[in-house]
């Protein structure tokens, strides 16, 4: 048979060609049926994908939903949390003044048995002279304790040493205003030094009153204060991983929210070392006793400065605790969540105060003075609450919006005063898979204003936050500048640190109005 057909090989291709020469018409429509095929079935693929995108954006607006009741249940809470911080207040208020008062005289009674049984109070009746030997003295005792830690080799003698330091450097002051106010009834009568004295005795009076002994740091392992770390997951579950959507757990390498969920419930935190707790506390003492060293107490702004600072601080760390997070958590980032500050590895190995004061800003923004007061300087600086989910053509960037646990709430817009435009501020991922946290920029995003006066984002390009020339000209500030619960606790950072860290963060600083206008908020 193949023999045949080979055989009659060219009457077959005449008899084929003239086939599809008389069926020319129909092999045609064939050849195009099948290329129309072809065309619906690459549309049906990209229908598909296109469903799937819209599932995806009807779970996100679930997302939008939930966050917008979030909102309100917060503003509620932020209503009934004011009006018991009030009460606390008042009352906090009224026994810190009983304190103060009996403070002053049991604490000079004891003073005067203890430390001064054969003190001669006529060699010392000129004041200006005693001052001056006085401070000469402990300026000599203190280089020479300094120099002395810098030798210790037995690491609890130093630490020991550092402690009796701090004790030392108050109980300085102390003396300071025991012997004032004595010079002062001798003097009541001379009119030319009347003045000078009291106002020097009230400014005493005024860090005399916030004097404490060294303070203890409250710390959370856990594998001791149980309670307190199922009362912190539990918190971290409500408040913060209920608003975490895909693009965000991709970001902390977790594929569901369940998962993410059992991670910060069994390995949230690090057991924190009692050697790193000694040097945490001797730390911190060491930077609050700076207030007091080499004082003066002859300025009064100085002083007053002073006082408001260290009341503050204070008032913060007798509320909060410290752990110690995990090298997963946070891309080891310092972050708060209720009154719980967490901290790297890092962090305990090169202590930060920078850092601390930081992170215990957003402490009291939830504890302390509570976010509304804070909310008067960001009024101040030009930012407007607004639900961000109302913006026309924000999907996307509410989306790609890294969520932060001291910032939550990002629904602020800001008011440049330079030009007059309206602005969103925020730290956003740079795709919907970023590959840590770190993949983000800090933009500014221009709204419009439509018809009926509602704002709109027209998909133009974010302006970068550090090269921004009407922002910087206002806040001045080159990190943590992408919200306003980051812009104060970067300014506080800065203001309770000494003039040499204030220089290298920026020369001009005092100049900018965002700066200025914190000072006075700050210091009222």
């Amino acid at each position: 048979m193949i023999y045949d057909l080979w055989k009659n090989k060219l009457n077959i291709i005449n008899n084929f060609n003239h086939i599809i020469y008389n069926y020319r018409k129909w092999i045609f429509i064939f050849i195009f049926i099948f290329t129309l095929s072809i065309i619906y079935a690459l549309l049906c693929i990209k229908e598909y994908d296109i469903k799937q995108n819209k599932n995806y954006n009807i779970e996100n607006y679930e997302n939008y939903k939930n966050y917008k009741n979030y909102n309100i249940e917060n503003y509620k809470n932020y209503k009934n949390y004011n009006i018991e911080n009030y009460k606390n207040y008042k009352n906090y208020n009224i026994e810190n003044y009983k304190n103060y008062e009996n403070y002053n005289i049991e604490n000079y009674k004891n003073y005067n048995i203890e430390n001064y049984k054969n003190y001669n109070i006529e060699n010392y009746k000129n004041n200006e002279n005693y001052e001056h030997n006085e401070n000469n003295e402990n300026n000599e005792n203190y280089e020479h304790n300094e120099n002395n830690e810098n030798n210790e080799n037995n690491e609890n003698n130093e630490n020991n040493e550092n402690k009796n330091k701090i004790d030392n450097l108050f109980i300085t002051l102390d003396k300071k205003l025991f012997y004032n106010n004595k010079n002062n009834k001798n003097n009541k009568n001379n009119k030319n030094n009347k003045n000078n004295k009291n106002n020097k005795n009230n400014k005493n009076i005024t860090m005399s009153k916030l004097n404490n002994k060294s303070l203890e740091l409250n710390f959370i392992n856990p594998n001791v204060e149980l309670d307190d770390v199922n009362k912190l997951t539990n918190w971290i579950e409500i408040n913060y991983l209920n608003y975490m959507n895909s693009i965000n757990l991709h970001a902390r390498e977790f594929i569901d929210i369940n998962k993410c969920k059992n991670k910060y419930k069994y390995s949230l935190l690090d057991t924190i070392t009692n050697e790193e707790m000694l040097n945490a506390n001797t730390f911190i003492n060491l930077k609050i006793s700076n207030f007091y060293k080499n004082e003066k107490l002859t300025d009064e702004n100085e002083q007053n400065n002073n006082a408001i600072k260290l009341k503050w601080l204070l008032n913060i760390l007798n509320n909060c605790q410290i752990g110690k997070g995990q090298s997963w958590l946070e891309m080891q980032m310092p972050h708060t969540h209720s009154n719980v500050i967490i901290f790297n590895t890092r962090w305990f190995n090169s202590l930060s105060w920078g850092t601390f004061i930081h992170e215990c800003v957003h402490i009291d923004q939830r504890i302390g003075l509570g976010i509304s007061k804070y909310e008067e300087l960001y009024y101040n600086w030009g930012f407007i609450k607004y639900n961000i989910i109302n913006v026309k053509g924000m999907n996307d960037i509410v989306m790609k919006n890294r969520l932060n646990p001291d910032a939550v709430d990002c629904n602020w817009l800001w008011k440049c005063k330079e030009d007059n435009n309206v602005y969103w501020i925020g730290a956003v991922f740079n795709s919907i898979t970023p590959y840590n946290l770190g993949d983000a920029s800090y933009i500014g995003l221009k709204l419009y204003t439509g018809i009926n006066g509602e704002y709109y984002y027209n998909g133009n390009e974010g302006k970068n936050l550090n090269n921004w020339k009407e922002y910087q000209n206002y806040f001045g500030i080159f990190n943590n500048h992408y919200h306003p619960n980051e812009i104060i606790a970067e300014y506080i950072s800065i203001h309770l640190n000494n003039k040499s860290y204030l220089s290298q963060i920026n020369t001009n600083l005092e100049q900018k109005k965002g700066y200025q206008t914190f000072i006075k908020w700050f210091n009222h």
